[in-house]
């Protein structure tokens, strides 16, 4: 499903998002909060989660969803992952050493 279909929708509906109660992938985030603000969309209900919320919180725009995705947690996750890989690099280790590295640019 394309974001075009907010261009179709009317000032005081509500946008109800079928999205199978998935977890693993978004289809709404500020942008699209932003935009449904600016154009009086009343809210938005997603069957699903969804990826970001500052600015439906900011602005007070109606968003229920499931949860969201945290992608900056994520983001900050592998961030320091790579950050002791880097640390250990510095103290001499090869990439061999550090967690099999290469093998996890392997398929299968």
């Amino acid at each position: 499903m394309g974001s075009d279909f907010i261009d179709d929708v009317a000032e005081g509906d509500v946008v109800v998002i079928d999205n199978d109660g998935r977890t693993d992938c978004t289809v709404w985030g500020d942008i699209m909060t932003q935009y449904a603000g600016s154009q009086r969309i009343a809210a938005t209900v997603i069957d699903g989660v969804c990826r970001d919320v500052s600015k439906a919180l900011d602005d007070g725009y109606p968003l229920f969803t499931k949860g969201r995705v945290e992608v900056a947690a994520c983001a900050r996750s592998i961030e320091a992952v790579e950050a002791r890989i880097r640390g250990l690099l510095e103290e001499g280790k090869s990439l061999r050493a550090v967690l099999g590295y290469h093998t996890l640019q392997r398929k299968g």
